[in-house]
């Protein structure tokens, strides 16, 4: 990393201090299920976790 890339990612940081910037974020999760009736059940379980 040069020295000019360390000064955008200063840049780029202050930015995001600031709230000028945002950092992009992803989250994946995925499940695998024995049939479909399994699947459907824990994702309304899932559901309702997130919701309470």
């Amino acid at each position: 990393m040069g020295i000019k890339d360390i000064v955008n990612k200063v840049k780029e940081e202050v930015k995001v201090l600031q709230g000028e910037a945002s950092k992009d974020k992803l989250f994946t999760n995925e499940q695998a299920y024995a049939d479909e009736a399994t699947a459907q059940r824990e994702f309304l379980r899932g559901n309702r976790n997130c919701l309470t």
